[in-house]
């Protein structure tokens, strides 16, 4: 009995390292997922409008921050892994500020579960 004992712990073991949960079966990957993705459009034209925004996801005392040249749209994803409330700000020149709070990130067994949002800018 005790070396069934032995081998059922290595495969455990070796199950474990690899991203795998042996209870349920579940094989996580090693990707990091973005917790929130924001999609930037102008709200009167519903054309993205992401070049050159300034993208904040902030939770308490962490905040995460995307600001890219003016050669890319987005969509842009923040707070890689993190669960938590976030509230969403995105600055652009040209529109109004826009903010959104009480976003809500879970995570599974393995990841994050992303949220997806819209932010639609007012010129």
């Amino acid at each position: 009995m005790p070396s069934l004992f032995r081998s059922t712990a290595i495969v455990v073991g070796a199950a474990a390292s690899v991203g795998c949960n042996p209870f349920t079966g579940t094989v996580c990957t090693t990707e990091a997922r973005a917790a929130i993705v924001v999609d930037v459009r102008d709200s009167s034209t519903d054309a993205p409008a992401g070049r050159g925004a300034r993208v904040i996801a902030s939770d308490g005392a962490f905040a995460d921050t995307a600001h890219t040249s003016a050669d890319f749209d987005g969509p842009y994803g923040l707070a890689h892994e993190r669960a938590g409330t976030y509230t969403v700000t995105v600055e652009q020149e040209g529109y109004r500020d826009w903010s959104q709070d009480g976003i809500r990130v879970t995570r599974d067994e393995c990841h994050v579960r992303t949220v997806d949002i819209t932010a639609r800018l007012q010129p």
